[in-house]
C-alpha cells in the first residue's frame, strides 16, 4: 500500500472472548469449549475504508492479548513476539459479494455496493490453523496482484 503512495491505518472496532459458530470450530479445529478471540478491525488507507477484516483466533493460542497489543503492531508480529506463534502459510479463497447493510455503516458504501469476500486460514509451522479471517474489501478500492512461480 505504502508503495502505491497510501498511508495504511487500522482501526480496531472490536475485540473479544465468543462463543465460535460451527463453521469456525471446523475450519481451527476445535472442540465444543474452546473459545475464541474475535477481533473486527477497519483497515484504512489514507484513512478511507477499504476492508472490514474479523479475524477469529483460538483464545488458548493469546492468552491475555489486549488492545493495547495489537493497536500500532501487526497481528502476525504480536503473535510470533509476544506468544510465540510463527504463521508460517495460509490458504485464501477469493470470491464476489455484494455488501451487507452492517459491513455498509464501517465501509463508508451504500448496501448492495460490490465487494469482494476474502477468507483466510492462517497456520503455524507445525500446520495447526490459528487463525480464520473474514474480510469484506470494497469492490472501487481493490486490485490484488498474483504471480505463478
Amino acid at each position: 500500500m505504502q508503495e502505491s503512495g497510501l498511508e495504511p491505518n487500522d482501526v480496531i472496532i472490536e475485540m473479544k472472548v465468543v462463543q465460535p459458530t460451527t463453521k469456525i470450530m471446523r475450519i481451527l479445529q476445535l472442540n465444543m469449549n474452546d473459545k475464541v478471540i474475535e477481533l473486527k478491525r477497519l483497515r484504512c488507507a489514507n484513512n478511507e475504508p477499504i476492508i472490514f477484516e474479523t479475524s477469529y483466533i483460538p483464545e488458548r493460542f493469546l492468552p491475555e492479548i489486549s488492545m493495547k497489543d495489537i493497536q500500532d503492531s501487526s497481528l502476525y508480529d504480536v503473535m510470533g513476539k509476544k506468544f510465540g506463534i510463527i504463521v508460517s502459510r495460509a490458504k485464501e479463497v477469493f470470491e464476489p459479494i455484494l455488501i451487507q447493510e452492517y459491513e455498509s455503516k464501517y465501509l463508508e458504501v451504500k448496501e448492495g455496493y460490490p465487494a469482494l469476500l476474502l477468507e483466510r486460514i492462517a497456520y503455524d509451522t507445525s500446520e495447526t490453523p490459528v487463525e480464520f479471517c473474514h474480510s469484506v474489501v470494497r469492490g472501487d478500492r481493490c486490485r490484488f496482484y498474483t504471480e505463478l512461480i
